[in-house]
């Protein structure tokens, strides 16, 4: 009867060492195994992305975000979907027109179907270049986003 509890006891610590095992892994049951594929317009547009540095000259407090294109058929999004957790005064929707979207921390915003990737111009109150870059790798990790960059300052060139 001994050797049957102590095989019980050990057969039971093996399955709660498997059961912990991805806790300390980071698992998540929130994370969706299943990245979107990319289309050809997403290919196209990735095709001129260029991957932010501290040295370029871009605006200190505005992340650009285009959505794939898997996702034009959106109707709906929330804004904790884009999972920032800095202080967003401000949320501009660009397309032909630009309009500024109300922003709420548990809200909705809702969205046309559109034939274009859907892209979004976040403002934020915090002014630190260090900061853009840490926000466009955490929104790149999401897989509705195609590309997360900070807003480039742009020149003028002579002819």
């Amino acid at each position: 009867m001994k050797k049957l509890l102590s095989k019980f006891k050990a057969v039971l610590l093996v399955f709660l060492a498997l059961a912990v095992i991805p806790v300390f892994t980071g698992a998540n049951c929130d994370k969706n195994t299943v990245e979107t594929p990319l289309s050809e317009a997403d290919k196209d547009v990735l095709k001129y992305h260029q991957e932010p540095t501290l040295d370029r000259d871009f605006k200190d407090n505005e992340v650009c975000v285009i959505l794939k294109s898997a996702f034009d058929d959106l109707e709906e999004l929330y804004f904790e979907d884009f999972k920032i957790v800095e202080k967003v005064s401000k949320i501009l929707y660009v397309d032909l027109y630009t309009r500024e979207i109300p922003y709420s921390k548990n809200g909705k915003f809702p969205l046309n179907k559109s034939e274009e990737n859907h892209m979004f111009d976040f403002i934020l109150e915090v002014h630190s270049k260090e900061k853009i870059l840490d926000i466009c790798n955490l929104l790149e990790t999401l897989d509705m986003v195609l590309i997360a960059q900070p807003n480039y300052i742009s020149y003028p060139v002579d002819n």
